[in-house]
């Protein structure tokens, strides 16, 4: 249900696509209507930051519920794995660490949001608008348009990024869990092949409603499985084998420690455009440093949790979900067949961002009559690219971990740093600019440091690298 809202909004209006340079009250226009766009673009800033009245606004829990939605998938089960690298003190301490970080990142986000809004009067702002102001800042008012096409292009390939680990992750539990059941082994890239096969379809879908549905049933089936990666932990004696071999699990492997940081900012892939647009959707969107507060609070202690006490259960083969690690009973097999699918409607919500990116663009460039068609065969190009994709590197902890350092430090940490050192330069103090440097320093080590070590285990597992870094 609180994927509804976030699938009604912006990213999933494929049926009407959003041209990438329309103003705002356009926007509106095509989500809401004619009046009710006039309407909203008349209100004062005032009126729209602090009550927001509509069938289509969401409350502070529905806020709540969406945000943590996004952040506990397939890269909460692959939390474990990142503590192979790190040892379980140093894997808790960076997990409080990426916590802070990725709150305060999002809270610069939303005043970010705040900030756009007041000075261009729209009751609407999303992260394309965020990029063109800045750009606009920064350089010349020209440039605008630049801003709004990289900060698109990053969303986009931030999706495409989703859906190749997506594709891995699903081949590799489905072929664990239909191998327990019986049924014939199959090598991995055939397993590719049929969640490409089964994807195919569904990303041809573009009605919100049945994604939203969808949705909510893929909700039910991460909650049995929290549940039984739970039961499976602690029923695995984790105290007493952690009292027998902790100088082993406290190990770090430091020139593998950004795959490490890399998983566990995979785990938030594309929370910062959701945090910009949830904003537009709340009935109190003041209250978003709330959400976010609380929401990432509770995210943080569940990775940490689930990453400790799993990586402990599973020592000292702890694969790259958690989920691989469970025993082989029939209920455990079925739970991760339909984890699976749970995760296939998470690779159709995050490749429908994507073409929400790429349609509009489609649509300014295309007559009417062929913009379906070439629609159809840039969806059927997409999938069909990020499958070859995942087969040539079928390997997920390393491409986990290069999803998650080359796109989610950009979007939450490194753009909005950038972001609010350009409008608040003159405004803000001292502390305030220290801060923002800090935290732009911090997504550039990330991402140079991440990509870098990704990439060299990802070349290294395919023959290319030899020597050690």
């Amino acid at each position: 249900m609180f994927v509804e809202e976030c699938v009604a909004v912006k990213y999933f209006t494929c049926r009407t696509p959003v041209n990438l340079f329309q103003s705002p009250h356009v926007e509106l226009q095509e989500l809401f209507g004619e009046n009710d766009a006039a309407d909203a673009s008349t209100k004062s800033l005032a009126e729209t930051t602090n009550k927001q009245e509509g069938s289509h606004f969401i409350s502070k829990f529905q806020s709540s519920m969406m945000l943590a939605r996004f952040c506990v998938g397939s890269g909460l089960f692959s939390i474990p794995a990142a503590f192979r690298y790190s040892g379980i003190w140093v894997g808790i301490f960076w997990i409080f660490i990426n916590g802070l970080l990725m709150a305060y990142g999002m809270n610069k986000l939303a005043k970010l949001s705040y900030e756009i809004s007041r000075r261009t009067g729209a009751s609407t702002v999303y992260y394309g608008d965020i990029g063109e102001e800045c750009a606009k800042v920064i350089f010349k008012e020209k440039c605008g348009n630049f801003g709004r096409i990289l900060i698109n292009v990053v969303i986009a390939l931030a999706c495409f990024a989703l859906v190749c680990t997506q594709m891995i992750y699903i081949a590799e539990i489905w072929k664990q869990g239909f191998e327990q059941l019986g049924i014939q082994e199959m090598d991995i890239s055939s397993w590719i092949l049929i969640v490409y096969c089964c994807l195919f379809p569904l990303f041809q879908i573009r009605r919100p409603d049945i994604l939203a549905t969808c949705s909510l049933l893929a909700n039910i089936l991460t909650l049995i499985g929290t549940i039984t990666i739970f039961v499976y932990i602690f029923s695995a004696n984790i105290f007493q084998t952690y009292r027998q071999n902790w100088r082993q699990e406290d190990e770090v492997q430091w020139t593998k420690l950004p795959l490490t940081i890399g998983i566990t900012f995979y785990a938030y892939q594309l929370v910062a455009p959701l945090i910009v647009t949830m904003r537009n959707v709340m009935q109190e969107p003041n209250k978003i440093p709330f959400v976010i507060n609380i929401v990432m609070a509770c995210v943080t202690v569940l990775y940490g949790l689930l990453g400790a006490t799993g990586y402990a259960a599973c020592f000292p083969q702890c694969k790259d979900s958690i989920l691989l690690n469970v025993p082989g009973s029939r209920y455990h097999s079925i739970v991760k067949i339909l984890l699976g699918l749970a995760s296939s409607v998470g690779s159709v919500l995050g490749m429908f961002v994507c073409f929400n990116v790429v349609e509009p663009i489609l649509k300014t460039l295309l007559p009417e009559n062929r913009f379906l068609v070439a629609s159809i065969t840039t969806r059927i190009f997409v999938v069909t690219f990020a499958a070859g994709i995942t087969a040539a590197v079928p390997e997920l902890g390393n491409v986990m971990s290069l999803a998650g350092t080359l796109t989610n430090p950009t979007l939450s940490l490194i753009l909005p740093a950038i972001g609010h050192i350009a409008l608040f330069y003159k405004t803000c103090s001292r502390i305030s600019l220290a801060k923002d440097i800090a935290l732009l320093f911090c997504g550039l080590l990330i991402l140079v440091i991440g990509v870098y070590t990704s990439l060299y285990y990802i070349f290294y597992d395919l023959a290319y690298v030899v020597p050690n870094p």
